[in-house]
């Protein structure tokens, strides 16, 4: 997709691909209605005639439950708060009906009652429109009543996949397991450190497994050879050399 004309690769923008991202401010345009935002995005993609287009977006603000959709549709970024602002964006996301909806950390700025509201949100109008969804986080609590599958990245790596249900509660990879393990620390209020050393640069990767030098587990092999994915149970799989079987003297 990348190396597609501008024309081409506007057809699939939008249309068939779009995105939600984590601050509704930075993609909106702050000197534009929402309602004329939504306008042009229906116009250029589905080629709605001018009034047939206001009224798309009126409707479309409505289905995202906003509570006074013509208020909403009159309304500048900077007069809604940031719950409605992130409603009014999937509103734009999805005005063309893509096939995959992409949401960049979508609750990152809202408090955890909004944060629930637009994750509820998201799954029912993605199963709704026949569209996948695909969720960007770092909040592990969002991922079991989110996802469907998980895959869990490291330094620009995935590292393990699998369903949610069992990535949450039978994780494979020190990463994953390290992971979880913080987020269980902060829900019961205790700060702990449970992943030793600091991220290396992105521009710097280690040799062989790019986690291993923070790693409590790590292996000789781990430092000298990138490890082989391997299935653990149907669908779920890791690159971890734990796991591995070995063949010469890796170890």
């Amino acid at each position: 997709m990348i190396g597609l004309a501008p024309e081409r690769l506007r057809r699939v923008r939008g249309a068939r691909i779009a995105a939600v991202f984590q601050d509704p401010t930075t993609y909106l345009n702050p000197v534009l209605r929402i309602e004329t935002q939504l306008v042009e995005v229906l116009r250029l993609h589905r080629g709605l005639g001018a009034a047939e287009a206001t009224k798309e977006a009126v409707a479309l603000l409505r289905r995202v439950r906003l509570a006074d959709p013509e208020r909403a549709a009159r309304s500048y970024p900077f007069q809604l708060s940031g719950g409605m602002r992130q409603r009014a964006l999937i509103a734009m996301a999805l005005a063309c009906r893509p096939r995959l909806l992409v949401a960049d950390e979508p609750t990152t700025a809202l408090d955890v009652t909004l944060q629930a509201a637009i994750l509820d949100l998201l799954r029912e109008l993605t199963e709704e429109g026949g569209a996948a969804l695909w969720l960007i986080t770092h909040d592990l609590g969002v991922i079991a009543p989110t996802c469907h599958r998980v895959a869990v990245m490291y330094a620009g790596r995935i590292v393990e996949t699998g369903p949610a249900e069992t990535i949450t509660r039978s994780p494979a990879h020190p990463y994953t397991r390290g992971l979880l393990a913080a987020a269980k620390h902060l829900e019961e209020g205790r700060v702990r450190a449970t992943i030793p050393g600091q991220v290396h640069s992105p521009t710097n990767h280690p040799p062989g497994c790019r986690f291993h030098l923070r790693c409590p587990e790590a292996l000789p092999s781990c430092a000298t050879h990138e490890p082989p994915e391997t299935a653990l149970s149907p669908g779920h799989a890791v690159r971890c050399w734990l796991y591995a079987t070995f063949e010469n003297d890796h170890r």
